[in-house]
């Protein structure tokens, strides 16, 4: 007891005043007699009372007190103390109350290890630890429980093993509560063998050492293993307890275990707590975080009570899944539930998932009301969702207004411009951040690099690789995978598999990102990457799956495919109907449509969806009659169909002309209703335009609610499909009235309307537009002006647009050739065939069918035979259109046979290619089987028209066939009841013609039943300049000359026949008339084919410029050889023969063959043009 005096009262004075104390250690009392001496209790009671308030000014008083009395030197009073500045958060306080004590007890070092323990300080508790442990110290069962409970936080495996030494020695290893903490710490650590040992050593187990145990299993994915212990635990009669439900719940959320989170569930139910709002709210939240809404949403409504941790378990579930959640929160609201920053964080990011900025903005306001606003994050989650809704005022306005902008906040704004289509913006802003010191995280790299790839912006993209590399981001999985995304994006492929190599964990992520990247640039690429990731023992995910199903599919690569089908089955138990799907397109775009309903039929999800999948994968990989059956079958199981199997059943009525099939599928939906959706709208008026019924289509689009930009497209698409041009741009000019902008399909949809009818100048006026409206560089609608021009004749133009567009595909290339093929240069064809090779385009049925014409129109085999085997490589040989043009290139080149064999490959033959087979007959001498090829022509259903019987009739004339081709004609002609056509007639009088039956050839012309046109009367001069007759060739020219004053060849074939009989005079009348009306002839033109490539020349300008092929004199020389000696007595003008007149005649390109001197023996074609007339 020590006896009071004025210091005394001093201190309690202080240690009761500053709290305006009333209790029983008021003032007053103090000065009573009962208070003469200061006892333990009574410091007791004070420090117990300081301790509860955690009133540190008044514990430092207690201590001064204390110190006074010269009681500090007992440990009794420095524990206490202790534990009282510890109950303050004053570990300084505690720690010098530690260092005045000269010999601390094990209750002191306990007093400062558990202070520390508590307050969060655990590598200083343990340190203490240790040092009290190399004092001598052993610890007791409560100190032992501190220490275990640091280890469960902080996964000290090693600690963990010398608490259990410490337990052996203190005789404490069978304590339970003690073993269930070491387990905990084992199973944190993964030690899972030492924590089982430990468990099975332990007697009488408890619900806690089972939780513990369990857990264990469960937070190291072992899953099967925890619930096998749980079932043990229920045998053993231990009930386990809410706790050990949570925590397995937990788990199985954080990893996405659904089946053994419903196997929890079951548990539950069992148990009767699945409708405990606790154990609701976690089940919500692990059915929401593997992306079931459904059972997620049946599981909140079967709940008893709800709270704000089970809506926002509910709300956060649709918001990652990215549906809307607003419904959700007003419902919320309505039931009395108040948001808080985890609600409005969760409907913000569904909000900007769905770029609602309307509730977006409602919910910033109610975020203010309940004084939110200034929260980092959810400040953060706005700038974000006006980014990303192009609201970029609004973003900015509320970032410049932040007090502190931390990467988040400048992550959200990075983010939310790249996603609004602000890429640039997005970079500069990732540099600004950098430019403030700001260092970028693992987030806004990745924001960056998406960026970047988006724009493919391979610069910026390498600065940031190398900023990855300076921070040492390059290690992680995410952004290594986004650098390879990166580079794979900027069509940097070698970088891209650079950068893959070079990442340690090449996981299924990584590795799908490299298979997207070759995905559809290099097909084969990707199935070897996908082998090679199969041999390294990597898994494949579902998305790695779609995009090599959807690579066998483009390439038509059934045996790939049928190799990743089996993998899939073998490895997933369950059906994927995105993946059964992706298959069923795959076999379809092969042409296995049975193994795609084989495939479809498999699966035990057959529903509508379903069933629209696989109807749009028949019509879109040409099987309509498929699609039909398929559609009915639907039907008849009662299933509804939904948007997908009605839009491809109307599109297979339009790509079949069955109207009736069409007409039936309108009515139905009229009663359905669902014949004011725009899409079906649309489908309806572009399969109506595709059976020509222009009128119905227009009532359809009359009757749309609200038509939109494609609802336009479709109508100025199908009046140009159907040749009503005009009808079209009306529609172009009244879409613009009504204040839709047109858009690039619009565009090209309006330029081939220009294109039908030769407006040039309004398609003029459309380029402007489209310069104006910046959508040149569209690859589409570059391809359309490219065709608008070609179509109008404006070749120059079609060439500028072509040369000017920076991304050029196949169908870039089809209608330059096809322009060049009708208004250009054969030549120019087959160079521009030639560079597109060069490009890197594959021939297809356009490009390849314009380069065999253009060899059939100027003779060059060798290069004929080129494009033929390159057609052969590529597969085209079976197109009709291709097969065609190479059945008439060879007949060109008098090659029956091969014509023949170009013809047998051919699938689908139609009228042109029975026709060009038949004149191949007739070239081989073969006009008896000419009469089969017309039986085999009508019994597929094709009737020969005129061309056809005109074809025949010209090859017979040509080979000498006349009189049985004329027979042939008459008897075909005869039984069919045909009247022959003026192109018939024309074919008799050039067989007459050759024949030197010219006066009969005249008659023909006189007396035949409709005007005689001027192919007729050129043919029949031809003859007479040939056999000399002027009398007849007199008459003829009277009537061209009349057809076509200012055609320059019949002028120069009369002439030619007066120099002949040596008619001077004539001649001089000839030119003269040719002189006065202005007819002039374009320079000839030749193709000299070389084993270098194709040499084309101008008459008159010899072979100059061609020095470095052949000599020219040593050719001239050569053709004298051979007897080739140029007639100088037919040049008008008075020249020597051996001036200029042999130098004229000779560099003619007519009289250019043959003949040339080369160092090595070449092959040799010359050609000459068809002099074109002006």
């Amino acid at each position: 007891m020590v006896p009071f005096d004025k210091n005394n009262l001093n201190c309690l004075i202080e240690i009761c005043e500053p709290k305006g104390h009333h209790g029983p250690h008021r003032t007053t009392d103090c000065l009573r007699p009962h208070h003469a001496s200061l006892t333990w209790d009574y410091i007791h009671s004070l420090i117990q009372e300081c301790a509860s308030e955690k009133d540190l000014t008044r514990s430092r008083h207690i201590q001064k007190l204390i110190i006074f009395h010269g009681l500090d030197s007992i440990t009794f009073y420095n524990d206490h103390l202790i534990r009282l500045y510890a109950s303050c958060a004053c570990l300084n306080e505690a720690d010098v109350v530690f260092c005045r004590v000269p010999r601390p007890s094990f209750y002191t070092w306990t007093a400062l290890i558990t202070a520390h323990a508590d307050l969060g300080k655990c590598s200083t508790a343990l340190r203490l630890f240790e040092t009290m442990r190399n004092d001598g110290y052993s610890p007791n069962k409560c100190l032992l429980l501190c220490i275990l409970k640091i280890c469960c936080d902080k996964s000290y495996s090693d600690l963990g093993d010398l608490v259990y030494d410490q337990l052996i020695r203190v005789r404490l290893e069978s304590d339970v509560a003690l073993g269930s903490l070491l387990v905990r710490v084992y199973g944190k650590c993964g030690c899972l063998h030492e924590a089982q040992s430990i468990f099975d050593h332990l007697a009488g187990r408890d619900t806690i050492l089972w939780s513990a145990m369990v857990t264990a299993y469960c937070e190291n994915g072992l899953y099967y293993v925890a619930l096998n212990l749980l079932e043990r635990m229920l045998r053993e009669g231990t009930n386990p307890d809410d706790v050990m439900f949570l925590c397995m719940l937990k788990v199985c959320s954080s990893t996405r275990a659904l089946d053994e989170g419903r196997l929890i569930h079951d548990l539950l139910i069992t148990y009767g707590l699945e409708s405990d709002v606790t154990m609701g709210s976690s089940l919500v939240d692990l059915y929401a975080k593997c992306g079931c809404l459904n059972e997620a949403q049946s599981t909140f409504d079967t709940l008893d009570h709800t709270n704000t941790v089970s809506w926002n378990a509910l709300i956060a579930g649709y918001a990652q899944l990215g549906v809307p959640a607003m419904g959700l929160f007003d419902r919320m609201q309505k039931e009395e539930f108040s948001a808080d920053k985890v609600t409005f964080l969760s409907v913000l990011k569904s909000c900007r998932a769905n770029g609602d900025v309307v509730h977006g903005a409602r919910l910033h306001g109610q975020i203010a009301l309940q004084g939110l606003d200034n929260d980092m994050l959810i400040t953060s989650a706005l700038v974000g969702l006006y980014a990303k809704c192009g609201r970029l005022k609004e973003a900015d306005g509320l970032f410049l207004k932040m007090p502190v902008k931390d990467v988040i906040a400048w992550g959200e704004l990075i983010n939310g411009c790249a996603e609004a289509g602000e890429r640039s913006l997005a970079l500069e802003l990732f540099k600004a951040m950098q430019e403030t010191g700001i260092s970028p995280t693992e987030v806004t790299y990745l924001h960056a690099l998406k960026a970047c790839s988006s724009i493919e912006n391979i610069d910026d993209g390498r600065l940031i690789n190398h900023d990855i590399i300076l921070y040492g981001f390059e290690s992680n999985d995410a952004v290594g995978s986004s650098l390879v995304d990166m580079y794979a994006k900027c069509m940097e492929l070698d970088d891209a598999h650079k950068i893959f190599d070079s990442m340690t964990c090449q996981d299924v992520v990584s590795w799908g990102v490299l298979i997207a990247a070759y995905t559809g640039y290099d097909n084969y690429a990707a199935l070897e990457v996908f082998e090679k990731m199969q041999k390294q023992g990597v898994k494949a995910d579902k998305c790695i799956y779609l995009l090599i199903i959807k690579a066998c599919g483009t390439e038509c690569n059934v045996l790939h495919g049928r190799l990743v089908h089996n993998l899939f089955v073998e490895g997933n138990s369950k059906v994927d109907m995105d993946l059964v799907n992706s298959l069923v397109d795959m076999y379809a775009k092969c042409g296995f449509i049975e193994d795609a309903c084989k495939t479809f039929e498999s699966s035990s999800h057959q529903g509508a969806s379903a069933w629209g999948a696989l109807i749009a994968a028949c019509i879109e990989n040409g099987f309509p009659q498929t699609t039909f059956g398929l559609f009915a079958r639907l039907q008849e199981l009662g299933l509804t169909p939904d948007n997908a199997s009605l839009v491809s059943i109307l599109k297979a009525c339009g790509n079949t002309e069955d109207i009736q099939k069409g007409r039936l599928v309108h009515s139905y939906l009229m009663s359905d209703g669902n014949y004011f959706d725009s899409l079906i709208g649309n489908s309806l008026i572009s399969m109506y335009f595709k059976c020509g019924l222009l009128r119905e289509a227009a009532n359809v689009f009359k009757h749309l609610k609200d038509p939109d930009s494609i609802s336009w497209d479709s109508m100025i698409a199908g009046y140009s499909q159907n040749g009503h041009g005009v009808s079209a741009l009306e529609c172009f000019q009244t879409m613009q009235e009504q204040g839709l902008s047109p858009g690039p399909s619009t565009f090209a949809c309006t330029l081939k309307a220009c294109s039908i009818e030769g407006l040039s100048c309004q398609g003029r006026l459309l380029h402007d537009q489209i310069l104006r409206n910046g959508v040149e560089k569209d690859l589409v609608v570059g391809n359309a002006l490219v065709d608008m021009y070609a179509k109008c004749g404006g070749l120059d133009d079609a060439q500028k647009v072509f040369t000017s567009m920076t991304l050029r595909d196949e169908v870039s290339w089809g209608a330059i050739l096809a322009c060049n093929s009708l208004h250009g240069d054969p030549s120019n064809v087959l160079q521009l065939f030639a560079r597109m090779q060069l490009d890197g385009i594959k021939p297809d049925r356009v490009t390849a069918s314009c380069a065999a014409k253009a060899c059939s129109s100027i003779g060059v085999m060798k290069l004929g035979k080129l494009i033929h085997d390159k057609v052969l490589k590529s597969g085209l040989e079976t197109n009709v259109v291709v097969g065609t043009a190479l059945v008439d290139m060879y007949v060109k080149f008098q090659s029956p046979k091969e014509a023949l064999k170009a013809y047998d490959r051919i699938q689908h033959a139609n009228e042109a290619s029975w026709t060009a087979i038949m004149s191949a007959s007739v070239q081989e001498g073969q006009m008896q089987h000419v009469k089969g090829w017309v039986n085999d022509l009508r019994m597929e259903g094709f009737v020969p028209d005129n061309r056809t019987h005109t074809s025949i009739l010209a090859a017979g004339t040509r080979t000498g066939q006349i009189k049985e081709a004329s027979l042939y004609i008459k008897n075909t002609m005869d039984g069919n009841a045909i009247t022959p056509g003026i192109d018939h007639l024309n074919c008799v009088i050039d067989a007459l013609g050759r024949v030197g039956q010219l006066n009969e050839a005249e008659e023909v012309l006189l007396t035949m039943p409709m005007a005689p046109d001027i192919i007729g009367w050129v043919s029949l001069l031809t003859a007479c300049q040939t056999f000399g007759n002027m009398e007849v060739g007199s008459v003829c020219l009277d009537h061209v000359a009349k057809l076509d004053l200012n055609g320059t060849g019949s002028y120069v074939m009369t002439a030619n026949m007066y120099a002949d009989a040596q008619k001077w005079h004539k001649v001089s009348s000839v030119l003269n008339i040719r002189k006065s009306v202005g007819a002039w002839k374009l320079p000839g033109k030749a193709w000299l084919e070389l084993a270098e490539g194709l040499h084309v020349f101008n008459v008159g300008e010899g072979l100059a410029a061609q020095g470095e092929v052949c000599s020219f004199k040593a050719v001239k020389k050569k053709m004298r050889e051979q007897g080739f000696v140029p007639q100088v007595d037919l040049v008008l003008e008075n020249r020597s023969e051996f001036e200029v007149s042999e130098n004229l005649l000779v560099s003619a390109s007519s009289k250019f063959t043959n003949q040339v001197i080369n160092p090595a023996p070449t092959l040799l074609s010359c050609v000459e043009s068809c002099r074109g007339e002006r």
